[in-house]
């Protein structure tokens, strides 16, 4: 499989990100040395936020030449109308980054249904409109979340869950609609934040639940002769309707690891691994002392 459909997320730039995390906010000689492995291998998209402690800033000291970087909105605090808060968060983005955004999402979608919605979606597609940002769309967790929002910001980028456990997105139609609509979809949490690489006996206390399902997984994987890492890029690179894969690093030997990982073919991985739990497959449920 072709690595250039791989996007570098970068949150680990800024924060110490990741339930599975033991390394920490990555150091600046450890940033160049990924993007530089990132050119190498053709990956050309870089995925970050504002949210993301001072990856902005970090990348910004980076030559960002060859890269397209899509970054988010935080949410909405209300602090400035909503016309006002898109422009001044995007020029304060793009002075840090030191480029135009390949496109600007909002972290949180359901920005969209509050009383500053209508203000901030017009803001976004005049942006898109004077060239500000190369696209505009919305970062999101669950099917819900588009169906809430579809029709209030005419997306050309949308963030998404998909993983082999978190099929919703495909399940509910809503790939196929987008894909049909031209968005490119840029799937996120290929690894369940790194929970999907883990073995049945080192996950984290809080998801004791899910110990059987993992060792049935680990149990396929060693039939098939697949890591869990080529497992989970060739699930998601299989899916025809996903752009790019975001996938995150600690470091440039994990990021080494995980290009040589990426397999040559497409990997089906059995349906029962599929669930449907929120208490798994959505982050945002999750115990941080999990």
């Amino acid at each position: 499989m072709n690595t250039s459909r791989l996007a570098l997320g970068t949150a680990q730039f800024g924060l110490a990100y990741g339930i599975t995390n033991r390394s920490g906010q990555l150091a600046p000689h450890d940033i160049s040395a990924v993007l530089a492995r990132a050119r190498v291998a053709g990956v050309t998209t870089l995925d970050t936020a504002i949210a993301y402690g001072d990856a902005e800033a970090r990348l910004g000291r980076c030559d960002l030449s060859g890269f397209s970087v899509v970054t988010k909105l935080p949410p909405y605090a209300a602090t400035l109308p909503g016309a006002e808060w898109v422009d001044s968060h995007l020029e304060e983005s793009r002075t840090r980054l030191g480029v135009r955004p390949a496109a600007l999402l909002l972290h949180r979608a359901g920005d969209l249904l509050g009383p500053a919605g209508a203000d901030i979606a017009e803001a976004l597609e005049r942006a898109l409109a004077e060239g500000r940002v190369g696209g505009i769309g919305v970062s999101v967790y669950a099917p819900t979340d588009l169906d809430a929002v579809s029709g209030r910001l005419p997306w050309t980028d949308v963030q998404v869950p998909v993983n082999v456990c978190d099929r919703r997105m495909a399940e509910s139609g809503w790939l196929g609609r987008l894909a049909d609509a031209g968005v490119r979809v840029h799937a996120r949490s290929a690894f369940l934040q790194g929970l999907l690489l883990q073995s049945a006996d080192s996950l984290p206390p809080g998801f004791a639940t899910w110990r059987p399902l993992w060792g049935r997984w680990t149990a396929w994987l060693s039939e098939q002769s697949l890591s869990p890492l080529a497992a989970c890029l060739g699930f998601v690179l299989s899916v025809p309707e996903v752009h790019r894969v975001v996938v995150g690093v600690d470091g440039v030997v994990h990021w080494e690891g995980l290009l040589a990982a990426c397999p040559e073919t497409p990997v089906a991985v059995p349906d029962w691994m599929a669930v449907s739990d929120p208490a798994l497959i959505d982050p945002t449920r999750w115990s941080r002392a999990s």
